[in-house]
């Protein structure tokens, strides 16, 4: 079984010997633990944003660039290809339950989520297993890594903290706004879990999403970048199954399905208290999906590009 947290760990090893010309910065902390800022004092770069996004699909993925015209303004987009969407969107991207630990505990993705004890649902699903003596953790976060949020994290993958890499960017920096941008598949695999599509039979996918503005205020950031995933992916899905399998979910998996659908996610964020936790999980969904059934030979699509809440999420005022 392929070790997410050794793939990962390849990428980082990249990073560690190219930091000046990445726009990124090392550091360690007392305790050993490795800390890579990718975008809080830093101004990181799209090759930084391309390693940070690979590493949250634990390698399994692959990040490339390309452009979306949204009513004549040219913005970048992130496209993502995995031979494993299993692993890298449902095992790495999917989040974890809170770890418990210093008041600021950033939400935990990526291939460290794997080595949890107790496992995290994602993991145990599938029947995965990581034996890595190293964790490698990408935290969307502001706030600084401390000692103590190092060690709870340590502590939680049973790894000692100098075997800890842990990469931070926040929601306003380039290299978040990459790596948020680059989990259509993050918010597919649950979608399909959650209605109970087996998702032991997805085979491979493409996906991609426009990359928003940046914005230094970071409410505004994120509301965008969360955006462009739920009125702007677009999933290609190769599974192999029954067509009824997929016709059953089918209409049940893009946002517009959930009664959400319409608001920015900077609107639906503070209606929840601005607590992740409390958004009801269908609000994460893609804008647009598409499945090749294998079996079958045949596709099916759903959902659509909602060009006009995108425009007035980057260029609007709500």
């Amino acid at each position: 079984m392929i070790s997410v947290n050794r793939e990962a760990l390849k990428i980082v090893g990249t990073i560690l010997d190219n930091a000046e010309r990445l726009g990124v910065s090392i550091s360690k902390l007392s305790n050993g633990t490795t800390v890579i800022d990718m975008g809080q004092k830093v101004p990181g770069s799209w090759l930084a944003g391309k390693y940070f996004a690979e590493i949250t699909m634990g390698g399994m993925g692959e990040v490339t660039f390309g452009t979306f015209n949204l009513d004549g303004y040219m913005l970048p987009s992130v496209i993502v290809n995995s031979a494993n969407p299993l692993i890298a969107g449902w095992v790495c991207q999917k989040h974890a339950e809170p770890i418990p630990g210093s008041e600021h505990q950033p939400i935990l993705t990526g291939p460290a989520k794997a080595l949890l004890h107790p496992p995290d649902f994602s993991v145990t699903y599938v029947n995965y297993h990581d034996d890595s003596p190293y964790a490698v953790a990408p935290l969307q976060t502001s706030y600084p890594i401390t000692d103590d949020i190092a060690l709870s994290f340590a502590r939680a993958c049973q790894i000692n903290p100098e075997n800890l890499f842990i990469l931070v960017a926040p929601s306003n920096s380039l290299v978040c706004a990459i790596q948020v941008t680059a989990r259509p598949l993050d918010n597919l695999m649950h979608r399909l879990q959650e209605e109970g599509f087996d998702i032991k039979k997805t085979r491979y996918a493409i996906a991609s999403a426009p990359l928003p503005p940046l914005a230094n205020d970071e409410l505004e950031a994120m509301g965008r970048i969360n955006d462009s995933l739920l009125y702007g992916g677009h999933v290609v899905i190769y599974v192999e199954a029954k067509d009824e399998e997929i016709e059953q979910v089918l209409e049940k998996l893009p946002t517009k399905a959930c009664s959400e659908y319409g608001k920015p996610f900077r609107q639906i964020f503070e209606e929840n208290d601005c607590d992740f936790h409390k958004i009801d999980l269908r609000v994460h969904s893609t804008a647009r999906i598409q499945f090749n059934n294998i079996t079958s030979g045949h596709s099916f699509i759903t959902g659509e590009i909602n060009y006009d809440l995108l425009k007035k999420s980057f260029f609007g005022n709500y």
